[in-house]
């Protein structure tokens, strides 16, 4: 099964570098169209709507999602996270701690058209990297490496990496306590789907396990 994970020409030590750096990185048409159909086939039919994000997390989403644990997934599923990890761990620098296991798989799509999230930090308890494929479709992602806060990134949108991300397109962002105690997220979003139709997958370490409260 390792030979179905075949990332394309991807100079992975230059994206870590940033990574580590910026908290973020953007790794382009890196994932097949054949992997990906395999990956998206691989979601579990449970759909449900996105639950609307209140409390501190101030976040507001649209779509729907499928999860998994990653021990429970399909095997392209298990082998594609696994692959991710040796390729950012092997490209960190000496003394980089490594990262921890990805245990939660998630298949995002629109719902009756609609597929967002607003300006949020991921938590800290989502520790190593989390990381978004988008395994078909186009959407506009911005990531703000100063902002202190949603509502700060939202005053400053100049101040936003922005990009169409598409077909194949990996996003990593740092997450909490990684490569140090004291790394977060940077501030983020995702916008509507270009032509309405986006199917994504990502996959992140959950520090209570599969199935936690993510933004509670």
């Amino acid at each position: 099964m390792e030979s179905e994970v075949r990332f394309a020409s991807v100079h992975w030590r230059e994206a870590v570098q940033n990574l580590i750096v910026l908290g973020w990185c953007r790794v382009q048409g890196a994932v097949s169209t054949d992997l990906a159909a395999a990956l998206e086939d691989a979601a579990p039919d449970r759909w449900t709507s996105v639950p609307p994000v209140e409390g501190p997390a101030r976040v507001r989403q649209a779509g729907c999602g499928s999860h998994s644990d990653i021990d429970g997934a399909t095997t392209v599923v298990q082998t594609f996270a696994r692959a991710l990890r040796e390729q950012i761990d092997s490209a960190t620098p000496p003394g980089t701690p490594g990262l921890p296991p990805f245990n939660h798989a998630e298949w995002s799509r629109p719902e009756h058209g609609h597929m967002f999230i607003t300006p949020h930090r991921d938590p800290v308890t989502a520790e190593g990297v989390v990381v978004t494929v988008t395994l078909r479709g186009e959407a506009r992602f911005r990531v703000w490496e100063l902002e202190d806060s949603p509502a700060a990134a939202l005053e400053h949108p100049e101040r936003a990496n922005v990009w169409a991300t598409a077909d194949g397109d990996i996003v990593v962002l740092r997450g909490g306590r990684w490569p140090t105690d004291e790394s977060m997220c940077p501030i983020h979003d995702a916008q509507m789907p270009v032509g309405g139709e986006r199917v994504t997958l990502t996959l992140r370490h959950n520090r209570g396990g599969f199935g936690t409260d993510y933004f509670g």
